[in-house]
C-alpha cells in the first residue's frame, strides 16, 4: 500500500492555540497534561481513525485513477490549517482505505473527505481516537478518582 508520512511534525507535538474561554477547566487540564505543561493554553487536535469503503469495484477503480493524480500532485489536501493526515494505508482486496488523521473538527474532516464521498461513493467510518500520551493522562486521572 501507499503511505503518507507527516511533514515536520508528529502526533505529540502539533498543537493549536485557543483561548481559555472556549475550553472547560477540566478539558484544558487534561489537554495540558497530555501535551506537556509547557503549553497550558494549547489543546492538541483530535485524532481520528477513518476507514473508507468503496461501494463497488467500478467506483474503486475510478477512485484510484484520481488518487494517482492526487498522489503525483503531492497530496496537497493532506495537510492544511486545522488538519493533517498522519498515515494512510490501502486494503485494495477489501476496497478500503484506512487513515489516521488529526483535525480541529468536522469542518476540516469534511474538507478532506467529502470529495472522495461525492465523486466515488466512498463510505466513511470515522472514529475519534486518542494517543498514548492521552490514554496515560486520562487513566491517571481515572485511577486517582477511583482510589479517592
Amino acid at each position: 500500500g501507499v503511505s503518507h508520512q507527516p511533514r515536520g511534525s508528529d502526533v505529540q507535538t502539533a498543537v493549536l492555540p485557543i483561548t481559555p474561554t472556549k475550553v472547560s477547566q477540566n478539558t484544558a487540564a487534561i489537554g495540558a497534561a497530555a501535551i506537556g505543561s509547557r503549553y497550558p493554553l494549547f489543546i492538541a487536535m483530535q485524532l481520528y481513525c477513518v476507514i473508507g469503503t468503496f461501494p463497488d469495484i467500478d467506483c474503486q477503480l475510478a477512485g484510484y485513477r484520481e488518487f494517482i493524480n492526487y498522489f503525483d500532485g503531492g497530496c496537497l489536501n493532506d495537510c492544511f490549517e486545522g488538519f493533517e493526515l498522519l498515515h494512510r494505508v490501502h486494503l485494495p482486496g477489501q476496497g478500503q482505505v484506512v487513515a489516521l488523521m488529526k483535525a480541529n473538527g468536522t469542518a476540516e474532516l469534511f474538507k478532506h473527505l467529502a470529495p472522495w464521498r461525492a465523486q466515488f461513493g466512498v463510505e466513511m467510518d470515522i472514529t475519534p481516537a486518542i494517543s498514548d500520551a492521552e490514554v496515560v493522562a486520562n487513566h491517571k486521572v481515572l485511577f486517582a478518582q477511583m482510589e479517592a
